[in-house]
């Protein structure tokens, strides 16, 4: 049998076996002994009925969302395609600055991934461009870096086009003491 090298799918294998262990009991117990298993329910409903109150609903509702939160958190781990395995938002965001940084009129660059589960992933790419850099190209070669490196290395879909933010120093011509203009000149 091959088992997983990742713990999370390791973790998700156990989880798995624990609950079918469980269905499989409670099944034998069913077919076993129906009465006791009827006593059983019978008195778990009375116990849940006993705590219907606003205490009861308060927890019920909080648990829920903290269920809630931690399945839809942008920051949850996000499933290779083919199940390979699954790899952490800011590992992806750090192999996606790496794509971005190949592009030659980039100087610098900060990539956050955010999760948004069976849509894909979002990107938000901040890029330092070189003073020669053309922003439109420089724009459209790192949303192709980023896009290619989603699909041949995770299989990810991206859930709306990576926005891209360039950021650049702007050239400040001065003029040493003693030198003049040829505008000024004339």
């Amino acid at each position: 049998m091959h088992t997983p090298r990742d713990p999370l799918a390791r973790r998700d294998l156990r989880t798995a076996t624990l609950f079918a262990v469980l269905a499989a009991l409670a099944v034998a117990f069913i077919w076993t002994a129906p009465g006791p298993a009827l006593d059983r329910a019978a008195e778990t409903i009375r116990w849940l009925r006993r705590q219907e109150d606003a205490t009861g609903r308060a927890i019920a509702t909080l648990g829920y969302i903290v269920a809630w939160t931690r399945v839809s958190s942008p920051r949850r781990r996000l499933r290779i395609d083919g199940g390979r395995g699954t790899i952490a938002v800011d590992e992806l965001a750090a192999r996606l600055r790496e794509a971005v940084l190949e592009t030659p009129q980039l100087r610098e660059a900060a990539v956050r991934v955010a999760n948004r589960h069976r849509r894909g992933v979002s990107v938000r790419a901040t890029l330092s461009v070189t003073p020669d850099a053309r922003l439109a190209e420089t724009a459209d070669a790192a949303r192709e870096a980023i896009a290619e490196t989603l699909r041949e290395r995770t299989g990810l879909p991206l859930a709306e086009p990576p926005e891209i933010e360039l950021h650049y120093e702007e050239l400040i011509l001065s003029q040493r003491k003693g030198q003049r203009r040829e505008s000024d000149a004339a």
